[in-house]
C-alpha cells in the first residue's frame, strides 16, 4: 500500500507537468525545487500516512493483529519508508517524463522488488547470492524488519535504528538526485 500511493503515484505527477507542457509555466514562478518537491510530495505523504493508520486499524479489528511494539515507533518507521517511496517516485518522473513510462518503470523498480525481495514473500536467506546483494537496495527490506520488529518482537529503537537509518540514507539521496535533476531544469 505505501509503495503504490508513494513511488506508484508520485512518479506521475512531474511526468504530467511535463507533458501537458505546464512545466515551462512552473519554470518561469518564483519557486525553488525544495518547493516544488515539497508541495508535490506532501498531499501524497497524507494520504500514506491516512492508508498506514486505517491498515494498522483494520488489522487489527479484521484480523486481530495486534502490534506488541511502541505505536510511535511504527508511525515514525512507516513515515520514513514513505518518504523514501514518495522521493523514489519523484527521481522517476523526473528522469521519465512521460506518465506512461514513469508508471512502468515506478512498478519494476518498486513494486516489484518490495514484493518479491523483501523478506515479505520469499526470505531473503534463501536467496541465491547475487539477489541477496540486489536486496540490500529495496527499501521495502528495512521497512518489513520494522515491522516484524514492532509487530512480532517488541523491540525497540536500539534494535530498529539500523533499518532505520539506512532508510533515512536512502531519501537523503534520493532527495538529492531531485534537487539536481530540478536545479538542472532551471529550477
Amino acid at each position: 500500500i505505501i509503495m503504490i500511493v508513494g513511488a506508484i503515484l508520485t512518479s506521475l505527477i512531474i511526468a504530467r507537468e511535463y507533458e501537458n507542457g505546464t512545466m515551462e509555466t512552473i519554470k518561469s514562478m518564483p519557486i525553488r525545487a525544495g518547493e516544488l518537491l515539497l508541495g508535490k510530495a506532501f498531499p501524497y505523504f497524507l494520504i500514506g500516512l491516512a492508508n498506514i493508520l486505517i491498515a494498522i486499524l483494520l488489522g487489527q479489528l479484521l484480523f486481530g493483529i495486534v502490534m506488541k511494539g511502541n505505536f510511535w515507533l511504527m508511525i515514525m518507521g512507516a513515515s520514513l519508508y514513505l518518504c523514501v517511496a514518495l522521493s523514489l517516485g519523484l527521481w522517476i518522473s523526473n528522469v521519465t517524463k512521460s506518465q506512461l513510462m514513469a508508471n512502468q518503470v515506478a512498478i519494476l523498480t518498486t513494486y516489484l522488488p518490495s514484493l518479491l525481495l523483501s523478506n515479505f514473500v520469499f526470505p531473503v536467506i534463501n536467496m541465491p547470492a547475487f539477489l541477496q546483494i540486489i536486496t540490500l537496495f529495496v527499501p521495502a527490506k528495512y521497512f518489513i524488519d520494522i515491522l516484524s520488529g514492532i509487530y512480532l518482537r517488541n523491540v525497540g529503537f536500539a534494535y530498529l535504528w539500523p533499518s532505520m537509518l539506512v532508510l533515512l540514507v536512502m531519501f537523503i539521496v534520493l532527495t538529492f538526485f531531485n534537487f539536481r535533476l530540478l536545479r538542472k531544469e532551471g529550477l
